[in-house]
């Protein structure tokens, strides 16, 4: 996550260097792209290699105790894990993956040692890859502790009330630190490395508050909500500074009656809860009659709307594991182009990986991660979100393809685009085309939150890009557009695309079925010049419903109909949109072909030179591939028609049909443990949900 070092110290927001240090990056990290641009814009003919990033949390599972809690010391295996990378280079000798640390304390990434290409059987080796990495990582950790690839763990933020320690970690440890000020979070629950703990702290400094997170939460019979607040009712309510009167309660005890001991807030400035950055999130979870009020009372306690589960961390953003996927593209037009395509597909996609319905220990209205995490990284002021409409954490702000005609994108790009005109001048100068220099002078207007003493002006601007990987690597979009690594660094990179909008599964299958089909649809607008493009204002509004609980089943997505290659001429007038189910967009109907027939069709047409030229053994190899990855399709095929439940779906009744369920919206200890025993039994291949992943489904798919 980000560049990763320790010259010199990282720092604070608030220091007298840091004005002068802000700007010197922003001023040479532009240089650092024309640069990069320079030496790159002309490379052809890359090949197509990608790969895959699994994050997982690890969870110490107590067999005698029935308890499930966060283990906080993820830097002990990273630290045997890196050994075993540098030998290897020393050596030559093979590793099964390579391993990262992320933003928590108990959470690592993991990648493969080297990229797949664009052979099925590459891609569907992907499988085989992540089990090894699973056993590597597994063989590092002590017993009793286990990698998950949940999104969230679900009991996260849990405070015993008695003593005001973390309820979900191992070790136990007191929230209200000094770099988060979280009520619910305890600052070990951050990765120690000086990057993350800087970056949690000058958000905060920045934006002049501590992070503010809301999102709808699940109403059940026995919910209990903070009568002043409307958010849920919880004993570390007592700190957050409100703008009502609450009525004191004298007893000793901290919640009594529905009573929370509170003292009011007279200054708008320190309100914690009801700031215009969060509103604006949490309005965007409603329909418009509902929205306009949220939005208008922003700063009013309560909120005129459904009741909101709080947080108030960065950890429960970016705390949370994702599934991302990343490939090298022939050249920069190539990359640019199927970034678009691939970033209006985003929302079904994160609509069909939905796996968040709990958040902070209790069930939510939504059920996916993504704005979860926009709040949590939100560093915008208050005067600063009616032109800057977006977190630096959302959905991309605009197209960037060099293939269609400037009216026809010009009518796509109808969001406002916020830039920062010094830069977008210096990058026309040097010739970059009015697109490209648009995403780049977006990217620029906001600051670069970590900065070392030591990278800052001792870098040269034509071999080295960290200045411009400060604000790159910090503007976490659901595409990224990915400039090649300086020559002077001696890789051998092109231009690349990631996607980045996933929840991760629980199970290496279903994580490998969405990696596969996104690659595979890649491909499949490279090769059939696919034209997906609706208005960036569509893609946000899909990007809201794909949140809902059960947007896959019940909720419908903005698309183009009777899809067409791009290279044929549209009028942006003529172009004929309409909202289609799940089911509609990957299954296809009669004014869609369907994104899985798509890629069917695709597999088809790499037949003819890759299993048609190919050996007897070639032959054999290919068609197992195809037997996997048929498998893969069949249950995205289902999740889609609503016959397999998403991940999200089966969570939430996992909890709702739990005999400890007492319908008060709460993860019990009791449930905690069985759910994260059970994604243990379904990560290793020992259980098989027949609503989530039927046994037969996965045997389908024949040996690894």
């Amino acid at each position: 996550m980000g560049l990763l070092t320790k010259a010199g110290y990282p720092i604070s927001w608030d220091s007298e260097e840091n004005s002068a240090a802000v700007k010197y990056v922003l001023e040479h990290g532009i240089e650092q792209f024309l640069a990069l641009y320079s030496d790159y814009k002309k490379e052809v003919n890359r090949p197509f290699l990608w790969g895959d990033e699994v994050e997982y949390q690890l969870v110490h599972l107590d067999q005698e105790t029935k308890q499930a809690k966060l283990w906080l010391h993820a830097a002990d295996p990273m630290e045997a894990l890196n050994k075993m990378e540098e030998e290897s280079k020393e050596t030559g000798a093979h590793i099964d993956g390579l391993w990262r640390p992320e933003y928590a304390s108990y959470m690592i990434e993991g990648t493969p040692a080297k990229p797949y290409n664009h052979e099925l059987s590459s891609i569907a080796s992907v499988e085989k890859s992540l089990e090894l990495r699973r056993q590597m990582l597994l063989d590092k950790l002590p017993p009793g502790v286990v990698p998950l690839t949940l999104v969230n763990f679900p009991r996260m933020g849990s405070i015993e009330p008695k003593t005001g320690q973390s309820d979900f970690t191992i070790p136990p440890c007191v929230p209200r630190g000094p770099v988060s000020h979280s009520l619910f979070v305890p600052d070990n629950c951050i990765n120690p490395h000086p990057r993350f703990g800087t970056l949690t702290a000058n958000i905060r400094k920045r934006r002049g508050k501590k992070v503010s997170i809301r999102v709808p939460l699940y109403v059940d019979s026995k919910t209990r909500i903070d009568p002043v607040l409307n958010i849920d009712f919880n004993a570390q309510n007592k700190h957050i500074k409100t703008a009502a009167t609450a009525t004191l309660d004298d007893d000793d005890d901290d919640v009594t009656d529905n009573k929370i001991k509170r003292q009011k807030c007279d200054n708008i400035d320190d309100l914690e809860v009801n700031v215009t950055p969060t509103m604006y999130y949490f309005a965007q979870y409603f329909e418009k009659k509902e929205s306009g009020p949220i939005l208008s009372k922003k700063h009013t306690d309560p909120v005129p709307a459904h009741p909101s589960i709080f947080m108030d961390c960065m950890a429960f953003g970016m705390g949370c594991n994702c599934l991302q996927t990343t490939f090298q593209a022939r050249h920069i037009n190539q990359a640019r182009h199927v970034y678009d395509q691939l970033a209006v597909l985003c929302p079904m996609m994160l609509a069909l990986s939905a796996a968040a319905p709990i958040h902070k220990g209790l069930l939510s209205e939504i059920d996916v991660r993504w704005m979860v995490i926009s709040e949590s990284v939100d560093d915008r002021k208050e005067v600063e979100v009616p032109k800057i409409m977006k977190s630096r954490y959302d959905s991309i702000s605009t197209y960037i393809s060099t293939i269609p005609a400037d009216a026809y994108l010009a009518a796509m790009n109808d969001r406002a685009l916020h830039i920062d005109e010094v830069v977008y001048g210096k990058l026309r100068e040097a010739k970059i085309d009015h697109r490209l220099a648009r995403h780049v002078s977006h990217l620029f207007i906001r600051d670069p939150l970590v900065i070392y003493s030591g990278r800052l002006r001792q870098l040269e601007d034509s071999r080295e890009s960290d200045h411009f990987e400060n604000i790159q690597s910090t503007n976490w979009q659901s595409m990224r557009f990915k400039p090649p690594p300086p020559k002077a660094a001696g890789s051998d990179i092109g231009w690349r695309v990631e996607f980045r909008i996933m929840d991760a599964q629980i199970s290496n299958f279903e994580n490998s079925a969405y990696i596969t089909f996104t690659i595979l649809l890649a491909r499949a607008i490279i090769q059939f010049d696919l034209d997906f493009y609706i208005p960036l204002t569509s893609v946000d509004i899909n990007t809201a419903r794909a949140h809902i609980r059960d947007a896959a089943r019940t909720k419908k997505f903005i698309m183009q109909k009777n899809i067409k290659p791009l290279h044929i001429l549209k009028d942006p007038k003529n172009v004929e949109y309409t909202e289609m189910t799940l089911d509609e967009i990957f299954n296809g109907n009669s004014d869609f072909e369907g994104l899985i027939p798509i890629v069917e069709r695709y597999i088809e047409h790499s037949k003819q030179t890759e299993y048609n030229e190919a050996s007897d053994e070639g032959k054999k190899q290919w068609e197992a591939a195809h037997k996997r990855i048929k498998a893969y399709l069949e249950l995205l095929r289902r999740r889609a028609n609503g016959t397999l439940s998403t991940t999200a779906q089966f969570l939430r009744n996992f909890v709702l049909n739990h005999p400890t369920y007492n319908k008060d919206s709460k993860i019990t200890p009791e449930i905690n443990f069985d759910l994260c025993k059970l994604a243990d039994e379904i990560s290793r291949n020992k259980a098989f949900p027949e609503d989530l992943l039927p046994k037969s489904l996965y045997d389908s798919a024949g040996p690894l």
